[in-house]
């Protein structure tokens, strides 16, 4: 009985220590005057036992994708786009969109190059198919968020429902599939 009432001492004892610093810091901010504007909202966090949960991860905000053709052509109805290579022109609507993935993975082909895999659901896989060869030669512009992560020239039917995008580094394959937030089904 003495070693649990010395335990339980020290518990409660270290949980004060704790809270000395949470309530100093209350007591040292400063007051304000009646003649100032009141202080603008406090930068603080609030405390650990205050702050709202994370939302999970399948619930987490995701960045829109879209993929879109283009030509090196000039066209009524396209937008221009500016790239390292020249000017491409766009349409402006996503011939298909986040609605047509059913997961976008992070990988490295076997040489070490990383890319993004992203896999159409069944009607996804339609579309792409559809339109790589309806549209041979024309680029697919593949934007997530406000940002155009990849170019690539259709060179003919793409039927394994599933794109592969080579980018700049393994950081950036992770980015972009955490942004889309759609993980492989297991």
């Amino acid at each position: 009985m003495d070693g649990f009432m010395r335990s339980r001492s020290a518990l409660v004892y270290g949980a004060l220590l704790c809270c000395l610093p949470l309530t100093a810091c209350q007591h040292l901010a400063p007051k304000p005057d009646a003649a100032q504007a009141p202080p603008a909202a406090p930068t603080m966090a609030a405390p650990p036992a205050f702050v709202a949960p994370r939302p999970p991860p399948q619930q987490a905000q995701k960045a829109a994708v879209g993929f879109m053709l283009a030509q090196g052509q000039q066209a009524q109805g396209l937008s221009p786009l500016k790239t390292a290579k020249g000017m491409i022109w766009v349409l402006p609507r996503p011939a298909m969109t986040q609605a047509d993935l059913g997961r976008v993975e992070a990988r490295r082909w076997d040489k070490g190059q990383p890319f993004v895999r992203f896999g159409f659901s069944p009607e996804g896989a339609k579309k792409l198919a559809n339109i790589s060869s309806r549209y041979k030669g024309k680029i697919l512009v593949v934007a997530v968020g406000s940002s155009i992560i990849g170019l690539m020239r259709l060179d003919g039917p793409v039927g394994n429902g599933t794109l592969d995008l080579p980018v700049a580094s393994e950081r950036a394959a992770i980015d972009i599939a955490n942004a889309v937030g759609l993980a492989p089904r297991r």
